[in-house]
């Protein structure tokens, strides 16, 4: 630290010394000139404290312009409120609260230029430091706005009176924010205010329309754009023809409603409503629905004529898919089954009639499970008569059911046929054992394998059929 001397003088002292007044003056001259210097050196001019110089540290302010900047917008910060009471302001750092600090000397002078890039708060400071070292800062909160701007187009471009338009806002921007409403005046004394860039309105007389649209963003900047839309008469034209009906995919013999309710007249009134069903019937009404029955399962084409008041016309025409419940019928193989034969029945002969057969479900009537297939083996463990039931499912969740009675015979080892195998088939066989076709012990129930001989081939049936009845069996 620098070592300096001190001045103390009274000023009637100092003039008694000097010989006067005038000569004091001069001399005060001579002492301003000496201050400046002490100044520029950056010596202490202040009274000293416990022998020290001391120094008064500086005041930092500033002010900034505008007040409220949009985003990339240039931003003028002025320090030269600041200023310092025994010295002068050596430099300025700017601190801008986005990660920029600059300092900036007093030969550069108290104003800089900044923008910001973001919307935000941010919190700017200024550190201001004299000749002699001592520093002070300074801070305030700047808000940065960003900028929205409303822009609007419409379709159709050339719209006609009563046709739905649609206004979409979504070409409208906004920096670092997003736009919370959308006001509109369609110009027809309709006003509406959304959140979201779409609305749709139609006008009712043909005139041209100042549509203006106002948008707000979430800071609250706004902006408007207007635009003239011209709306012109709608010319005459051909109605449009549509139709729809219910049940989408009807059943033979149910009642089907057709609905022409979304034919469009397009300037006119439809007056007429001409059917033809595709089953050889033709309605006409002036009522847009109409309820037909078809009695059978098929394909038909059904064509709707509409006519409107101005005596144009429109035709259309759709397939509609007409169901009935699939026909279940099965075979079995052999035709005369017996008792533990493996049987096969086959449902491939079912008619699916307008829809796919996606279920074939079997029941035996014996107590067995139910299975499943479109071919599936049985075997009935007891002779008698069973009913074999089928029931077929089809993609339209419409369902067909087939019944047969199936007589199951006796065993072909069964010679008495009481519905066992066991020492009285046996006995039969013995009794007519190498016997031929005639003779007198000659039984044909006997001759298991066929061969018009009763010998010990056909004992091994019936040994290998014994107890065969009797639960457990062998299969």
């Amino acid at each position: 630290m620098l070592e300096h001397r001190y001045l103390s003088f009274k000023f009637s002292e100092t003039a008694e010394l000097l010989g006067g007044e005038g000569i004091l003056r001069k001399s005060l001259a001579i002492v301003a000139s000496f201050f400046s210097i002490v100044f520029a050196l950056g010596l202490c001019v202040t009274l000293p404290v416990d022998g020290q110089c001391v120094n008064i540290p500086p005041v930092a302010d500033f002010t900034f312009s505008p007040s409220f900047p949009y985003t990339n917008e240039t931003i003028v910060f002025d320090g030269s409120a600041s200023h310092d009471p025994n010295g002068f302001i050596f430099s300025y750092t700017w601190d801008f609260g986005d990660g920029n600090v600059t300092v900036v000397s007093s030969l550069v002078g108290p104003l800089i230029a900044h923008f910001y890039t973001n919307l935000g708060e941010y919190n700017v400071s200024l550190l201001v430091k004299d000749n002699l070292g001592a520093t002070n800062s300074t801070s305030k909160t700047i808000f940065v706005r960003s900028h929205v701007t409303a822009s609007f187009s419409y379709t159709p471009p050339a719209p006609h009176v009563h046709e739905l338009m649609t206004f979409d806002a979504s070409n409208s921007t906004v920096t670092n924010a997003t736009i919370v409403s959308y006001a509109w005046d369609f110009g027809d004394g309709n006003r509406s205010a959304v959140g979201t860039p779409l609305i749709t309105h139609s006008y009712v007389e043909a005139k041209a329309y100042n549509v203006t649209l106002n948008v707000t963003s979430s800071n609250g900047d706004w902006d408007v754009e207007s635009e003239i839309v011209n709306v012109t008469e709608l010319p005459k034209v051909a109605p449009k023809a549509a139709f729809r009906w219910l049940p989408p995919v009807p059943e033979a013999g149910q009642p089907v409603e057709f609905n022409a309710s979304e034919s469009a007249p397009d300037g006119g009134e439809i007056t007429s409503y001409a059917w033809d069903f595709g089953d050889e019937t033709t309605q006409v009404g002036s009522e847009p629905i109409m309820v037909h029955v078809y009695q059978n399962f098929g394909s038909y084409i059904v064509l709707l004529n509409v006519t409107d008041s101005d005596g144009f016309s429109d035709v259309v025409n759709h397939s509609i898919t007409v169901m009935e419940k699939p026909l279940a019928d099965f075979l079995l193989s052999p035709k005369e089954p017996r008792v533990y034969n493996v049987v096969v029945f086959n449902a491939s002969i079912s008619d699916p009639r307008g829809g796919e057969i996606v279920s074939f479900e079997w029941n035996f009537g014996d107590g067995s499970a139910v299975q499943f297939g479109v071919a599936v083996t049985h075997r009935f463990r007891k002779m008698g008569e069973y009913v074999v039931s089928l029931n077929v499912t089809d993609s339209e969740n419409l369902w067909g059911v087939k019944n047969v009675t199936v007589k199951i015979l006796p065993h072909i080892a069964d010679l008495n046929e009481d519905g066992v195998v066991n020492i009285l088939d046996i006995v039969i066989f013995a009794r007519a054992y190498g016997t031929l076709p005639g003779q007198e012990r000659w039984n044909q129930r006997a001759d298991l394998d066929g061969n018009k001989i009763i010998n010990i081939l056909d004992g091994v049936v019936v040994a290998r059929s014994y107890n065969m009845c009797i639960e457990p069996f062998d299969p």
